[in-house]
Parts: structure tokens; C-alpha cells; sequence
């Protein structure tokens, strides 16, 4: 899949540009889905190319998949409801004092800078 994907040579940043990869990565995404979790085919014909869904992603090593993780774990933890944005709309510590916690730590200062950078550009 490598070599066909290098000949295609599409910019992956937007759905746009990219309709090719994309279509390959869902696919993909949804065979290693079915794999593991084994739903109905309705469930992948519902999912599998909705822009509204995601059954997973592919990424380029280790590191960024980890923050992928968090950033989604994040995202389902702290999401939004009927009177607050969630925290990709409202930020960090709104989101904390939305959901009643008082306060927040960051374990080392090399996660931080890693996520911030992560905030930045993919966010």
C-alpha cells in the first residue's frame, strides 16, 4: 500500500486534496475495525466514509499516535452538552470548571511542550 500510496503523491492535509488516501485510509481503517470489534456490515456501510465518523486514524510513528489518543480521550471526557462548547470550543480550564474540578497538573515539562506543539499545529 506504501508504493501506491508514495504514487499518488497527494497532499494528505485536506480532505480536498486528498480524496484518494483518504478513501484508502477509511477502508483500511474500517477492515482493521471489523477485525477487532467485528460489528454488523450496516454499522461499517453507516460509518466506514461518513465525514461525521471516525473509526480510527492512521499516523507516523508511535508519539504522535499517543497524543491522538489523549487528545481524543480528552475530547470524550470533557465534551460538550447543552450549555457548554466542550473543550475544543472553550479551552482547558473552563472545561476543568465546567465539570467541577478545581485544579490541574502537568506531569513534566517535555509532555507539555510536546502537546502544546501538537495544539498548535493540529488543532
Amino acid at each position: 500500500m506504501s508504493k501506491l500510496v508514495a504514487a499518488i503523491n497527494q497532499n494528505t492535509v485536506k480532505l480536498e486534496t486528498s480524496s484518494t488516501v483518504t478513501f484508502l485510509e477509511r477502508e483500511t481503517i474500517s477492515k482493521l475495525h471489523k477485525v477487532f470489534y467485528n460489528n454488523e456490515k450496516k454499522f461499517y456501510d453507516l460509518h466506514t466514509h461518513n465525514p461525521n465518523s471516525s473509526l480510527g486514524c492512521i499516523t507516523s510513528g508511535g508519539t504522535i499516535a499517543n497524543i491522538t489518543g489523549l487528545w481524543a480521550a480528552r475530547n470524550n471526557a470533557l465534551p460538550p452538552t447543552k450549555d457548554f462548547g466542550g473543550i475544543e470550543k472553550e479551552g482547558l480550564f473552563k472545561a476543568l470548571k465546567y465539570y467541577g474540578y478545581q485544579d490541574a497538573v502537568v506531569i513534566g515539562y517535555f509532555f507539555f511542550f510536546f502537546y502544546c506543539l501538537f495544539v498548535y499545529l493540529f488543532i
